[in-house]
């Protein structure tokens, strides 16, 4: 989950514009009635475009040009490999936000 993290703060600090300050917040909250854990990691940059934030964890999707845009997918295949799931949305005014959500049970299994 550490390489997660990495990557989405590089993800979010290479997609910001020069020279513009860039805040990140990572929360973590556990939902006892849903019975999941849930990692929210949110920006104050610039946001997905919308025209593709429906396929940002896709292979090859970047909006920079030094990108291979495998950064997002690299990070939902991490996800998924610890049997969770990952969303993409944008914050008003503006900003990205990532949301994790994990199985409490799942999550327990793994740390024994």
């Amino acid at each position: 989950i550490s390489r997660v993290l990495i990557n989405l703060i590089k993800n979010a600090t290479e997609a910001k514009k020069e020279n513009n300050k860039l805040s990140i917040k990572i929360k973590s909250r556990v939902l006892k009635k849903e019975g999941i854990i849930r990692l929210t990691i949110i920006d104050d940059g610039n946001g997905f475009p919308e025209d593709i934030i429906d396929k940002v964890f896709e292979p090859y999707i970047t909006t920079k040009e030094k990108s291979g845009g495998l950064g997002l997918a690299i990070v939902q295949n991490i996800i998924e490999q610890h049997d969770g799931q990952i969303f993409a949305s944008n914050v008003k005014p503006h900003g990205a936000r990532i949301t994790i959500e994990f199985s409490i049970i799942d999550a327990l299994r793994e740390v024994k």
